[in-house]
């Protein structure tokens, strides 16, 4: 089984921290929300990253599992949807 790896993608992950860079600034201003509600919030959001990353690791290791069991074990990578809810 080979492994590959793939180089993230710079320009999107610095999109994506510019905007929630811009959303924080917006907060702080508008509704003055200190350091700790910032602190919380994030806190819940790392805590719904690690939940989404582990039901996909558990999609991911009941479908292997059905493969095994139905005698179609392959090689070969199968695409597989998204789980309905991931970050929403």
């Amino acid at each position: 089984m080979s492994f590959e790896t793939q180089e993230p993608r710079w320009e999107v992950i610095n999109n994506f921290y510019d905007d929630l860079d811009k959303s924080i600034t917006d907060y702080f201003n508008k509704e003055k929300i200190s350091y700790g509600e910032i602190e919380i919030g994030m806190m819940m959001m790392k805590e719904k990253i690690l939940q989404q990353k582990i039901e996909l690791m558990h999609e991911f290791l009941k479908s292997k599992d059905a493969e095994t069991t139905s005698g179609t074990k392959t090689e070969e990578a199968v695409e597989r949807p998204e789980p309905k809810d991931l970050y929403k």
